[in-house]
């Protein structure tokens, strides 16, 4: 009885501090078009060609690499770099993990 009544408040502690760490994550996803996203989606995708060479990210050219990479062969609708391309793109990241 002793035991549980020391051990419970540091369970507790431990369970509010596993909270806190998961919604700091989810926090710390920056939001789709941003130039952290761009880093985000370039590192998880790639446009380069191992040597150095590629679209600079976040420029038109690179958004139409990105779309060509996720294998979308329609046409780029919504139009890349847009708020809801980007939204798009989310969602395909999401769905390869």
């Amino acid at each position: 009885m002793v035991f549980l009544r020391r051990c419970l408040p540091l369970l507790c502690l431990g369970l509010l501090g596993c909270e806190s760490l998961s919604t700091t994550q989810s926090a710390n996803t920056p939001p789709p078009c941003s130039p952290e996203w761009n880093q985000r989606v370039e590192h998880l995708i790639g446009t380069g060609d191992g040597y150095g060479h590629g679209p600079d990210i976040g420029s038109s050219e690179w958004y139409y690499v990105i779309h060509r990479r996720l294998r979308w062969s329609e046409p780029a609708n919504p139009q890349p770099g847009s708020p809801a391309w980007c939204q798009r793109v989310d969602q395909a990241i999401q769905k390869m993990k």
